[in-house]
């Protein structure tokens, strides 16, 4: 049975709900979804328009839905790296953020002041006023135009958020460029040099010159940002309350074909089967997922469901791709011993802490001094987990320049 399209729908439930009411096989594939979706120029307009308040706006967090948006593009090219090597990942999570619709509360709209983190980072204005100003004396006529979220045509399942779109009207053709700001919390009384040359940030400082990494996250989301909008050159602004620094990041062709190519196997072989089993209201199954694009990909999926699952084909009732979770109910810090050596089949693949699943090769992949920022932090912060983030962010938190959570860890 079909689901009824809901009233507030995302264009990508509408796009599988098309597909699937065109195809004529009975258990549509993803991969016959990802040769179906396109996206007319009114349609990518009309999302455009709709969405132009962001995060102010519910149909911003509507619209996103299904999308590989910019801010996860390291996260996901990342994760689909692994599972390339061969190498056991947990991808339900991830692939369940790209899905679910985060609930929309009015009272999010911020109008005093931001005094913590979360405010401060989408309250933009005074980075806006900076930037009008410094580039207002290079180009003449200089025009700032807000975005909405923006859907790629080379690309459909890929989409992106962008600041400001920048024009001009100088006798040379500058074209648009993107303007991506970036105020950081903790560095918001620094010298703004200082806080794009922070870990965060991922800025270094070589010869005469400021660069980002390429392998900064933000490196990432403004290649994926100049793909989606055909620009070539973004503005990367960071902006404190001793002013702002300006680095142009050019756009890299051969960078984005090779993360195009992680994404859209992501897409494909996780996402869709979510999206396809929400609108068909099944289990997600083999038989939905499209798992026969080629031999390597057959062994990714049969890997990452850690659960021995085979390509052969069986009715969509019959099976159960639950993960072996451990339930930890208690209150206080979990220790999780990663050096024991019981075998791959005794140990859980993962530990469901205060709602979130706590996965073991995340922690085992752990760097020294580096936190699950992606796989635990950002998803309880997320408008979808604030229930759950509760137990562990309380709201004086909030108020706190810092937060120390207790960890224990070889």
């Amino acid at each position: 049975m079909l689901k009824s399209l809901e009233k507030s729908s995302c264009i990508m439930e509408n796009k599988i709900e098309q597909f699937i009411q065109d195809s004529n096989s009975s258990v549509p594939t993803a991969e016959e979804f990802l040769n179906y979706l396109s996206f007319s120029d009114s349609e990518i307009i009309d999302v455009e328009h709709a969405t132009v308040d962001q995060w102010e706006s519910e149909d911003w967090f509507l619209h996103k839905v299904g999308f590989i948006s910019a801010s996860k593009c390291k996260t996901v090219f990342t994760r689909q790296t692994t599972l390339n090597k061969g190498n056991s990942q947990e991808t339900t999570a991830l692939a369940k953020s790209i899905v679910s619709k985060p609930s929309y509360n009015m009272s999010s709209k911020k109008t005093h002041e931001p005094d913590n983190p979360r405010d401060w980072g989408l309250v933009k204005e005074e980075a806006r006023k900076y930037y009008m100003y410094f580039a207002g004396r290079q180009h003449h006529k200089i025009h700032l135009e807000r975005k909405g979220f923006q859907i790629s045509k080379k690309k459909p399942f890929l989409g992106a958020s962008v600041d400001n779109i920048r024009s001009c009207k100088c006798s040379t053709d500058c074209g648009i460029t993107v303007v991506e700001y970036k105020c950081p919390w903790v560095h918001r009384n620094s010298d703004p040099k200082e806080a794009f040359l922070s870990k965060e940030i991922g800025g270094i400082f070589t010869g005469d010159s400021y660069h980002l990494q390429n392998k900064s996250k933000y490196y990432y989301q403004v290649q994926m940002q100049l793909f989606v909008v055909c620009a070539k050159f973004c503005d990367f602004v960071v902006w404190t309350t001793k002013g702002i620094h300006i680095i142009s990041i050019p756009f890299e062709s051969s960078f984005m074909s090779s993360v195009c190519i992680n994404l859209e196997k992501f897409w494909v072989t996780q996402v869709v089967p979510l999206l396809l089993a929400n609108q068909l209201d099944v289990p997600c199954t083999d038989n939905i997922k499209n798992i026969s694009c080629d031999e390597t990909a057959s062994n990714d999926m049969a890997t990452s469901n850690d659960m021995g699952a085979t390509s052969k084909r069986t009715d969509v009732n019959e099976m159960d791709m639950s993960p072996t979770i451990k339930t930890h109910s208690e209150e206080k810090p979990i220790h999780i011993d990663i050096d024991s050596h019981t075998s791959k089949q005794e140990s859980a693949t993962s530990f469901l802490v205060y709602g979130v699943d706590l996965h073991m090769d995340d922690i085992s992949t752990l760097e020294q001094k580096v936190m699950m920022n992606d796989s635990i932090v950002k998803v309880l912060l997320e408008i979808e987990r604030y229930n759950a983030a509760e137990k562990v962010f309380k709201a004086d938190h909030f108020l706190k320049d810092y937060v120390i959570i207790p960890i224990i860890r070889k």
